[in-house]
């Protein structure tokens, strides 16, 4: 039988720990391979692109544009009844990797809107959204 998410509480694992850790902050971090000098996402124990494990953690740029998203009408568990309908995305980063997030904010959402990288902050609950954003000109 198929247990229901009752809470979004989740303690981070340890080579997640740095990102969330900044998101409380309000800081967004990114890992960065000094061997190939890239950044990536999701994070893990070794660089995707080279496979190097000189990993440090780096202030990315906030901007980011939409590349796929979707509106959820109806809820996955209990826990979003109350959200219903919200819509979510995946933004791609200025330096490249893309992140998985709620678009709030209001308004129309398209791929291709220009976003920049936020977090909300809730007891037990940290998660990473997505606002629109107008790009400098």
């Amino acid at each position: 039988m198929t247990k229901l998410v009752e809470s979004m509480e989740f303690e981070p694992e340890a080579h997640t720990r740095p990102f969330w850790e900044a998101a409380r902050a309000d800081r967004f971090e990114m890992p960065y391979c000094d061997s190939c000098s890239r950044f990536h996402f999701y994070p893990r124990p070794l660089c995707p692109h080279c496979g190097g494990f000189a990993l440090v953690w780096r202030g990315a740029a906030r901007e980011a544009r939409i590349v796929a998203l979707t509106t959820v009408y109806r809820a996955p568990s209990p826990v979003f009844e109350a959200d219903v309908p919200y819509t979510l995305g995946i933004a791609q980063t200025l330096v490249g990797p893309c992140l998985f997030g709620r678009i709030i904010g209001g308004g129309e959402t398209f791929v291709g809107m220009a976003v920049r990288i936020d977090f909300e902050h809730s007891p037990g609950e940290d998660r990473v959204v997505f606002r629109p954003h107008a790009p400098p000109e």
